[in-house]
């Protein structure tokens, strides 16, 4: 009996999993339409550098972990931005970690990603920030 509560459990799961997945209704009068130079599928083996860039020239990372492009990849169809431990740590840096971001500006939309968190201690996140460095530098 128990493995069938569990199995009906997992059913259900899985259906209201992808309910809860589906991309959401557009505003009335309103569709949703694809923006190409924010879009990738990370197909080739490096990263379309028109569109994304691996750096931040106003932030560096967050201690301990530093920011290094040798972090970010691109290989079999996904974009991978990798976490280690610094061989010569300093200043309190003492890990690397990767940071991907857009070279367009966009201020709304509907925006969806397919990401494997990462393993480790550090987090992995994705961001949506409009105007952050200049309410950062106010």
């Amino acid at each position: 009996m128990k493995k069938i509560t569990y199995l009906l459990c997992a059913i259900l799961f899985c259906i209201a999993s992808q309910k809860s997945f589906a991309q959401p209704a557009p505003p009335n009068g309103k569709k949703w339409e694809k923006i190409e130079v924010m879009s990738d599928e990370f197909n080739g083996s490096s990263l379309n550098t028109s569109k994304w860039a691996i750096n931040d020239p106003q932030w560096e990372g967050r201690r301990p972990a530093r920011f290094e492009t040798s972090s970010v990849s691109v290989g079999n169809g996904n974009l991978k931005v990798s976490a280690s431990k610094k061989s010569n740590p300093f200043g309190g840096w003492t890990h690397n970690g990767g940071l991907v971001r857009s070279k367009t500006r966009n201020q709304y939309g509907y925006y969806e990603t397919r990401m494997k968190a990462n393993k480790t201690f550090m987090s992995s996140t994705f961001w949506l920030i409009n105007n952050w460095h200049q309410r950062k530098q106010s």
